[in-house]
């Protein structure tokens, strides 16, 4: 599996792939959760003479997409930051796979679909964090091996509030939003109350809309120089 990023201007990127071989969540079936062992690979994008001493991470959903996120990757590594973004092989599992892209599942529309069965709706739910959560560890257990010395930061998307600094309390989080085009919203600290803005609702859209060059700066105040 080959991703594509259209870098238009220097530095030079160096792409390094790194395999792994454990388990992850496949996705869930009507009648049974399941694990199955997955080659993943994970892709660094390092700027030439990057300072590897602090590392963004991609984890989660729309955050393991390259199409959405190359703008804002772009920005990130023209001032020298490296990032890493996992995904597995293209055989049957991703971690953007049929399960985290189907409409069926996510949890938005979960509420709508079972919203006469709660215990259905809450497990579901269940199952669609869980699987964010080793999707997020995994890619954290490479980026250690391979950076053992670096400080990492978790960029996250679309997780329940709570979730994430309570799984990995010794990182520092930084929460973003994509709306429906690819676009890069609303973004705040984890350490911060977390709502998502679509969906639980924001006084003024256009106040939370950020461009991937406001973005990028708004990170970078974050994870400093």
């Amino acid at each position: 599996m080959e991703l594509s990023l259209n870098f238009d201007s220097k530095p030079d990127i160096t792409v390094k792939k790194t395999m792994y071989t454990g388990s992850a969540y496949r996705g869930m079936t009507e009648r049974e959760s399941i694990f199955d062992p997955v080659n993943a690979i994970l892709y660094t994008y390092e700027p030439e003479n990057a300072d590897t001493s602090k590392i963004i991470l991609c984890v989660g959903g729309c955050c393991a997409d390259p199409s959405d996120y190359a703008p804002l990757l772009k920005n990130l590594m023209k001032d020298g930051y490296t990032s890493l973004i996992l995904e597995s092989n293209a055989d049957d599992i991703r971690f953007t796979s049929e399960f985290w892209n189907s409409t069926f599942f996510r949890p938005f529309m979960m509420r709508v679909i079972y919203k006469n069965d709660s215990e259905r709706y809450k497990k579901l739910s269940e199952e669609f964090y869980n699987k964010k959560i080793i999707e997020a560890q995994v890619l954290i257990d490479i980026a250690k091996k391979q950076y053992p010395d670096s400080t990492f930061y978790l960029l996250t998307d679309d997780f329940p509030a709570g979730i994430v600094e309570s799984t990995f309390p010794d990182y520092t989080n930084i929460f973003l939003e994509l709306d429906g085009c690819g676009l890069i919203a609303l973004t705040k600290p984890l350490e911060a109350s977390l709502v998502h803005p679509e969906r639980w609702g924001r006084k003024n859209r256009e106040e939370s809309f950020m461009l991937p060059e406001r973005l990028s700066e708004y990170i970078k105040k974050i994870v400093g120089n």
